[in-house]
């Protein structure tokens, strides 16, 4: 994806610090408006955190091992051994 390492460091810290900031804007959300308002922009805001990291912090990672903290796996998210890490795969990315 990106090969600079300096240049992939950086934009991985930018994506974190988006993801952040739209999980934030659900807090906001739900705070202050309707349920169902709620529940439609979460739907919304959950997708963008998911290509944030499916397609973007993912691929970036894998071309830049060496740059992924040791995190936990996405919400939800059961590898299917204990070794495996296979999160990487984009919804965007995959054949019809």
């Amino acid at each position: 994806m990106i090969h600079d390492k300096e240049l992939a460091k950086e934009i991985i810290a930018l994506m974190e610090r988006c993801s952040r900031e739209v999980d934030q804007s659900i807090r906001l959300v739900q705070e202050k408006c309707a349920p169902e308002e709620f529940k439609a922009y979460r739907r919304g805001a959950g997708m963008v955190m998911g290509y944030i990291y499916t397609d973007v912090l993912a691929p970036l990672w894998k071309e830049h091992p060496a740059l992924e903290r040791a995190r936990p796996a996405p919400l939800g998210f059961r590898p299917r051994k204990a070794e495996t890490r296979d999160w990487d795969r984009s919804p965007m990315s995959a054949a019809p």
